[in-house]
């Protein structure tokens, strides 16, 4: 991967950037009026940028982690050129130890997860959700890409009910997706979606439409399985790292 990357804007953003004063990997790195949204380790956060009509997440990274951004930005290229719905590049830049990446916000949302716990939406709402959701990992899956982070908080919900995937900075491109990467998407989703009545038909929904495309009833029954089984081992995963106090976990029991 290329070392450096020069300042990019895309088209319809750059006025809008210009205006901000975002006109170069410096200026991005310096900004400062920006809304800090994540901050979690040194050198790298995330700041929501409101311009005069659109709405920017910068995400910053200086020292280790900074060939990530350039990864990300090809994975939402890579993706948003086969119509999956990710959030839009608007800028990128990069120089050897620092990185930004600039991209569209999505329309008002809220976390699937939200959704599922604080709604509990009804049978027909959630298989509903469920068909959608599956139809976009499929699509995923055969686009080469798997996700990593798949759980109900990073899909978010629009008000009419459209689904979108985020949060793809750990995502893997391929000619073709292993089924064992297949597996722990589809489980991280059956783990965060929980074991409420409206999280399991949810997720039922979404694994019956995945399956869809697989011609054998053999193969269907091995996936249903391992992705079951997969799920029992991340709950149990998750449990362990509670019990030892450290609270970086998806948990929606």
């Amino acid at each position: 991967m290329a070392s450096s990357v020069p300042f990019k804007m895309t088209p319809a953003c750059r006025d809008e950037l210009l205006d901000l004063g975002l006109s170069s990997l410096e200026a991005c790195l310096v900004f400062e009026r920006g809304e800090m949204v994540k901050a979690i380790l040194p050198g790298r956060e995330t700041l929501r940028v409101a311009g005069r009509g659109r709405v920017f997440f910068m995400k910053r990274v200086c020292g280790p982690g900074w060939r990530d951004v350039l990864r990300e930005a090809r994975i939402l290229d890579t993706t948003r050129a086969v119509g999956l719905p990710v959030p839009a590049v608007a800028a990128l830049g990069a120089e050897e130890g620092r990185a930004v990446l600039l991209t569209q916000a999505l329309p008002p949302s809220r976390k699937l997860e939200e959704v599922v716990l604080a709604e509990r939406p009804d049978a027909e709402r959630a298989i509903r959700l469920g068909r959608r959701l599956g139809e976009i990992v499929r699509r995923l899956h055969d686009a080469g890409v798997n996700h990593r982070d798949l759980y109900a908080g990073h899909v978010l919900v629009d008000a009419d009910d459209g689904l979108h995937l985020v949060d793809l900075g750990r995502a893997e491109v391929r000619r073709r997706v292993p089924l064992r990467r297949v597996i722990k998407d589809l489980a991280a989703l059956r783990f965060s979606l929980g074991e409420s009545e409206s999280g399991r038909a949810l997720f039922a929904a979404c694994l019956e439409r995945w399956l869809d495309a697989e011609g054998s009833a053999v193969r269907r029954r091995r996936v249903e399985r391992a992705v079951e089984l997969k799920a029992r081992r991340i709950r149990a995963h998750v449990k362990r790292k509670l019990a030892r106090g450290d609270l970086n976990v998806h948990c929606n029991e």
